[in-house]
């Protein structure tokens, strides 16, 4: 039996792109097959559009990153490391730089040049790439496989490249009807916590969004991966947002005291504009369990430990 492909890689996201360069680089005759109009949907979006690929940090710092994960990745990140993948794209045109807390974008500050990039390197080393077409069967024969698509011929390969499904990358659901009244509201330079019975994922400081269904935002989407797995466990995820990681808790303590005996006679609404954005405010004492009209001199101790939870 002729093959046409020695490998099929169905799918053209990040590491379906990747596999499919890589595998085409070593010689290999490679199809990547794409249900969309174009490769990387979602690097489209991260980074605020601006594609955040990586981070300037070491390989152990990745491991440590990826927790108990982490010791099964170490040989990956050794073998294609941050300084790697900046690297890679810098031979395709696509210079990079480095922003706080080591987060590396692209010069331009758009994804599309990271996309493009990864386009003509696919072309480039001859990978095959096929758009608007979805995989409808996938069948075993001796010696290989045929792929069905829709509306397109069926093609045989000697080998299917499928990564398991697990949503990545993506916004997260949550409960509280209260989110979609922030809707559009960023937070910066905060904290997140997510956790599953003894299970804890913690976050970097960073920014997060509020959407009309959940969250976003760089940090959501880093550790939706994580959280996705834990649900496909059936167990309750909960998120904690520090909304003043560089403060400890005595800190925090000490400068709410103080606002609340030097202006005693404002009200609770009016004292937390020094703390936290005006949107937030009145979800936020609604969720401590006071009242926006509240003077701040009425606010017992154990409400303002509310208020530090």
């Amino acid at each position: 039996m002729k093959y046409e492909y020695d490998i099929a890689v169905i799918g053209a996201g990040p590491s379906g792109i990747m596999a499919a360069i890589r595998a085409s680089e070593l010689g290999r005759k490679v199809v990547i097959i794409e249900k969309n109009d174009n490769i990387g949907k979602k690097l489209s979006i991260t980074g605020k559009g601006r594609c955040n690929i990586t981070n300037a940090c070491d390989p152990e710092g990745f491991v440590k990153k990826f927790g108990p994960c982490g010791q099964f990745l170490r040989n990956a990140f050794y073998a294609f490391s941050s300084e790697d993948l900046v690297d890679f794209f810098g031979k395709a045109g696509v210079e990079m730089k480095t922003e706080r807390q080591g987060r590396i974008f692209p010069v331009t500050d758009k994804s599309s040049s990271v996309v493009e990039a990864l386009k003509m390197s696919l072309a480039a080393n001859g990978a095959e790439q096929i758009y608007d077409s979805s995989v409808s069967v996938i069948k075993k024969e001796a010696g290989g496989f045929v792929i069905s698509i829709t509306d397109k011929k069926d093609i045989r390969v000697k080998k299917v490249n499928i990564k398991p499904l697990r949503a990545e990358l993506v916004p997260l659901v949550t409960e509280e009807g209260w989110v979609k009244d922030l809707q559009g509201l960023g937070l910066e330079n905060i904290k997140i916590t997510f956790f599953s019975g003894k299970k804890k994922i913690e976050s970097p400081i960073g920014e997060l969004m509020f959407t009309h269904f959940g969250v976003s935002g760089p940090l959501v989407l880093d550790l939706s991966g994580e959280v996705t797995a834990l649900l496909e466990e059936d167990k309750e995820v909960a998120l904690q947002i520090d909304l003043k990681p560089g403060l400890r808790e005595e800190q925090l303590e000490s400068k709410l005291i103080h606002k609340f005996t030097s202006k005693g006679h404002s009200m609770m609404k009016n004292i937390m504009k020094d703390v936290l954005p005006n949107r937030l405010i009145p979800v936020f004492l609604k969720i401590a369990g006071i009242s926006e009209g509240r003077m701040s001199n009425q606010v017992t101790k154990d409400e303002r430990k509310g208020i530090k939870r």
